[in-house]
């Protein structure tokens, strides 16, 4: 637990990653066990989370990209080792108001290049709370449904406990194309 924080922002968030080449048997196991939900256990869909605006109502249709990188600020990456002794919580604390936690980069379809959306910042002196710690979780969200409609399926690792690993395919520049790359500039 007291390394927490010294990962939480040593590296990048995405929500498609990468499965391991060579698992070993933990991670055979936990490929098996996310297999029983889904095939695509590397990412998680984000329709779901574009199918609301910031006030909470439905926005038809939802508008999402491929994959979604959040980059920590590097000032943080560097301030907080693997070998720290402070609670990570308390580090927490010390971010002050305003810093930029991480850059956040969206990849529009398989083979686009990334662009930077926006940043996500602290707004306020961090503070921890019972709910927050221990009744507020987010359930995550197959990417099945929103691969068939994009035709992203094929561009994320499958895994199966009858085959294994089959990886993904890689884009090339003319697979989808980046129809809306200019909205991101």
């Amino acid at each position: 637990m007291d390394k927490l924080l010294g990962t939480f922002f040593k590296n990048d968030f995405t929500n498609v990653f990468d499965a391991p080449k060579n698992p070993i048997m933990p991670e055979k196991i936990l490929a098996a066990k996310f297999s029983s939900i889904t095939n695509w256990g590397t990412s998680l869909g984000l329709e779901d989370l574009a199918s609301y605006n910031q006030t909470g109502k439905k926005s038809q249709p939802a508008k999402f990209p491929f994959r979604l990188v959040f980059k920590p600020n590097p000032e943080l990456r560097n301030k907080y080792s693997d070998n720290y002794q402070t609670f990570f919580l308390d580090q927490l604390k010390e971010i002050k108001e305003g810093t930029v936690l991480y850059d956040v980069y969206a990849v529009e379809n398989p083979g686009c290049e990334e662009k930077k959306i926006g940043e996500l910042t602290m707004t306020s002196k961090f503070t921890s709370s019972h709910f927050a710690d221990e009744k507020l979780f987010f359930q995550h969200h197959a990417v099945d449904a929103e691969d068939k409609t994009r035709n992203w399926a094929e561009y994320r690792d499958y895994y199966s406990v009858w085959t294994g690993l089959t990886e993904a395919k890689k884009a090339k520049k003319g697979d989808f194309g980046c129809p809306f790359s200019s909205l991101f500039q």
